[in-house]
């Protein structure tokens, strides 16, 4: 799981969010966080590369530069019940 909150270290209530939801999914999540410039283009390198991580976390305003690129899926493509 990527995020664009690098201010948020293991003991903020951000990180236990993360875990508590992943602990009720039955999955452990691991966390590494960018910046918001430095995860767009990370996201957009390992896109090219195949490597995107399963669960991305991205502002709004990072939405259309990805979507441009076809980087992301729909709840529909994935399979996902929301």
């Amino acid at each position: 799981m990527w995020d664009p909150y690098p201010q948020f270290d293991s003991s903020s209530a951000w990180v236990k969010l993360l875990d508590k939801c992943g602990s009720a999914a039955g999955v452990g999540v691991k966390r590494t966080s960018f910046d918001t410039t430095a995860l767009t283009s990370k996201e957009l390198l390992a896109a090219q590369q195949g490597v995107s991580p399963d669960v991305l976390i991205v502002d709004n305003p990072v939405v259309s530069t990805l979507a441009s690129a076809g980087v992301l899926t729909t709840t529909a493509q994935t399979g996902v019940d929301t």
